[in-house]
């Protein structure tokens, strides 16, 4: 909490005391040393409490004046500190405030200090303070304080520059009488009350404040939802779930409640999961508590992904783990590779797929690479070889577009150890996508002969790759891509279609 906002509250607070304490202090001068001792006593029993519990009473307030006075904090001048000042001003009077405040103008006090003594200066003599600062840089803060104490009688009383000074005030230090009484505001200043409202990060009721900014037209606040999910995660969830859809909230509203339920309330993630309707929402939901136990207990989540009925999500929740243990256990990271190439998953990062309703549907890349397969290219940084043996283990004698995956980007990365493994190579559909991955990689990188080398072992197997080199040929050398037709053999039909294909006629 701002230091002006937490001492005002605690300077309120304190005056009350004071008084209470007072109070007993007189009344207590009316009964005998011994009634008070009696009453004071940390047990009160008698004789129609025997055999009951004995009840320990709260010790009595001590008491809590200032040792300060107006000259010794006018000598400290601008080193005397806050605290000093907050404890003083519970039981100064007004005339003692305007003192300290006339002889300290010379001692340049910071503004926390200025607008604590403005804040409790208007509590007791509104206008003496106003007066003392009239036509000074310090007017407005006057005004700013008589409106924490008293909105009504400030709001009646305030204009032109001074009516915005009292309506940021009100909006600070007393929300509530804002929001219920936003028609007294004058029009020219509500987005000065309303700025005064946004000032802290706390709030007393951030649903009713919430719902109070979207009535007046103004834009979700961050900030202050971030506070409500603190203090009622539950309550939050609900408000989100009644206004998600009127154009008010953040998209990023969700992640902010998630955020707050996993710092304080993390057992409730799984149950917010569970109730959460089907769709774009529950799986965000869904990925986030799972995220949150693989913080917390990385063993039950590996336990919890290796469970899960659909392959995919499991494959999606092991890359999740794997990615959390490579640093520190790179061979159970690859144990947990294994897992996920071993469930033989076509695709493990699959587009998006939306049903047009009319019986037919488009898909899409997805905007992300998945974190089974991010994990898997880690691990292929590490040991491609490993990987891509393991990806040939979960194929079934099916080539899938993530062992392509791992072609192409091991290729890339390095062309020669890659060239190296192919040639190792037993597998025959293996070997072919492999190969054709180094044909294609060859082309374009200008290595035209290398790959024309390798493509003329078995034209009618490398039929992709020989179409992406006499292309690549073709733009760079025709001549030569065609003099390399006509002396290679291949499939006459295929020879003609990649003249044909290239433009060379027949």
């Amino acid at each position: 909490m701002n230091k002006t906002s937490a001492t005002f509250t605690l300077v309120m607070c304190a005056c009350g005391l004071m008084l209470g304490h007072t109070a007993s202090r007189n009344a207590d001068s009316n009964k005998t040393g011994k009634e008070v001792a009696e009453e004071r006593s940390p047990v009160r029993s008698g004789p129609d409490r025997s055999g009951s519990t004995p009840v320990a009473l709260a010790p009595p307030l001590p008491d809590t004046r200032s040792a300060e006075t107006v000259e010794s904090l006018a000598a400290q001048g601008a080193s005397a500190s806050y605290a000093d000042l907050a404890v003083w001003l519970v039981d100064a009077d007004a005339a003692e405030i305007a003192a300290y405040w006339e002889s300290g103008k010379e001692a340049k006090l910071d503004g926390d200090k200025e607008r604590l003594i403005f804040l409790n200066w208007t509590r007791l003599d509104p206008q003496a303070a106003i007066s003392a600062v009239a036509g000074t840089d310090r007017a407005g803060m006057a005004w700013w304080a008589w409106a924490a104490n008293d909105p009504k009688a400030a709001l009646a009383s305030g204009s032109g520059d001074r009516l915005k000074d009292v309506a940021r005030g009100i909006g600070e230090f007393q929300p509530k009488w804002l929001m219920e009484n936003f028609d007294q505001i004058p029009e020219a200043v509500r987005q000065d009350a309303l700025g005064g409202l946004l000032t802290w990060k706390e709030n007393e009721d951030p649903a009713a404040t919430l719902d109070f900014l979207k009535q007046q037209g103004s834009p979700f606040n961050a900030t202050l939802f971030r506070t409500f999910c603190r203090k009622d995660p539950w309550a939050a969830y609900d408000w989100l779930q009644k206004n998600k859809r009127n154009g008010f909230v953040s998209d990023r509203a969700l992640d902010t409640l998630l955020d707050a339920m996993k710092s304080s309330h993390p057992d409730d993630l799984d149950r917010l999961a569970a109730m959460t309707p089907s769709g774009q929402v529950k799986r965000k939901v869904e990925d986030f508590v799972f995220e949150s136990l693989l913080a917390r207990d990385p063993e039950e989540a590996l336990k919890r992904a290796k469970g899960m009925d659909a392959p995919l999500v499991a494959a999606l929740r092991l890359g999740q783990v794997g990615a959390s243990v490579l640093a520190t256990d790179p061979e159970k990271a690859f144990g947990i590779g294994a897992d996920i190439l071993a469930s033989g998953l076509s695709d493990l990062n699959p587009g998006k797929k939306i049903e047009t309703g009319d019986g037919n549907s488009m898909s899409y890349s997805a905007d992300d690479e998945s974190p089974a397969l991010k994990f898997l290219d880690s691990l292929m940084a590490k040991d491609p070889a490993r990987v891509m043996e393991m990806a040939m283990a979960g194929m079934e004698g099916k080539v899938t577009p993530t062992f392509q995956n791992f072609c192409h980007n091991w290729s890339t990365t390095d062309l020669t150890a890659y060239s190296k493994w192919v040639d190792t190579l037993q597998d025959p559909q293996a070997r072919v996508t492999a190969a054709t991955r180094v044909i294609t990689a060859l082309s374009s990188g200008g290595r035209f002969e290398e790959a024309a080398a390798l493509a003329a072992r078995d034209p009618a197997k490398y039929q992709g790759g020989l179409y992406q080199l006499t292309s690549d040929w073709s733009q760079s050398n025709p001549e030569a891509v065609a003099a390399w037709l006509e002396s290679t053999e291949m499939d006459g039909e295929l020879k003609g279609q990649l003249k044909s294909f290239i433009g060379i006629n027949k």
